[in-house]
């Protein structure tokens, strides 16, 4: 299977319609509650100047950069060290390290009641993620997709986001995720990993 630069524009377009769409309902009751909740968070900020903010802006972007480079070449050591596939590498080591930081961001706001915003950040980085980080080496100049993660592993991300809107909507009275079942998608992430670590160690043996 092959990403080509048809498929690259194709994703990119579904993320062109999604933040269309996303724009045109901002003023819905939602939005304006998400508004509201940002504009408090802003309030608690310290006031920077500009040129300060701007900045901090691209010292902050490079190094993200620079640290997302450095993670490419510790995983691909990493993974002929171990003798096991960049795929494993990449759907375990990196993907935590990856989404550490949404996971404190998610946290934070969970804790101060922000629900809406701990949901956003996750969805939002996901339909990114593969909307258009999957469509940018496509249109680049093409990429191999891998026939066990089209299968295995993008069959798991859709069951879970099945999960995620049958306990958030169709369970229960209220469009609430409990505490039972974050346990259970929980338990759900790590047996996929115990089962790519399996799976890993029975390639190498």
């Amino acid at each position: 299977l092959y990403l080509s630069l048809i498929d690259g524009l194709l994703l990119l377009s579904g993320l062109a319609f999604i933040l269309w769409r996303l724009m045109k309902n901002q003023q819905t009751a939602a939005g304006i509650e998400v508004t509201e909740s940002l504009e408090e968070e802003l309030e608690e900020l310290q006031h920077m100047p500009r040129n300060q903010a701007i900045g901090w802006l691209f010292f902050g972007l490079l190094i993200l950069l620079g640290s997302a480079q450095l993670l490419v070449w510790a995983a691909t050591g990493i993974a002929e060290a171990l003798g096991v596939s960049h795929l494993i590498i990449g759907l375990t080591i990196v993907a935590i390290g990856t989404s550490l930081p949404e996971l404190a961001a998610t946290v934070g706001a969970a804790i101060k009641g922000h629900s809406e915003i701990a949901i956003g950040n996750v969805v939002g980085s996901n339909i990114l993620n593969v909307l258009a980080v999957l469509a940018i080496p496509g249109i680049i100049g093409g990429t191999e997709v891998n026939i066990v993660a089209l299968w295995r592993d993008c069959g798991m991300m859709l069951a879970l986001t099945l999960a995620l809107a049958l306990f958030a909507y169709a369970i229960g009275s209220r469009p609430v995720i409990t505490r039972f079942e974050g346990l259970v998608m929980l338990a759900a992430w790590c047996g996929y990993n115990l089962l790519l670590i399996n799976q890993a160690g029975s390639a190498g043996a």
